[in-house]
């Protein structure tokens, strides 16, 4: 299968990202009064950085949670998928909500992400 580049992996997640705060703002929203441009530079940062997080902070979360994540047949995977979020919004616009529905909105980014990434996969193909 053939991997998205960089580029449009960051464009995928800016888009995820978007998606969920109009489902689903009790678990993730953007801080402040951005609209149109700012919001748009404002997702595109925030995809930028949660590629990041995924390529460099996940693999070592997972590697050390890996024992928890054993012992609850991977569920504790999405436990992971929100911290690594959480670490997102710490640095950019987002707001995340409480831990559970920062789980849900981790849930909803991680499957927005994946169909639009099969998406962008077929069209390049």
């Amino acid at each position: 299968m053939k991997r998205v580049p960089l580029l449009w992996q960051v464009l995928v997640s800016a888009a995820a990202l978007w998606a969920v705060t109009l489902v689903y703002p009790e678990g993730l929203r953007l801080e402040g009064r951005g609209e149109g441009l700012d919001a748009a530079i404002d997702f595109l940062l925030a995809g930028g950085a949660l590629v990041l997080a995924n390529m460099v902070l996940r693999p070592v979360v997972l590697i050390f949670t890996l024992p928890l994540t054993i012992a609850t047949l991977g569920l504790f995977t999405l436990v992971v998928n929100a911290i690594v979020l959480w670490v997102v919004a710490a640095f950019t616009r987002l707001a995340l909500g409480p831990i559970g529905p920062a789980i849900v909105a981790a849930l909803l980014v991680s499957i927005a992400s994946w169909l639009l990434a099969g998406f962008v996969r077929r069209q390049r193909a």
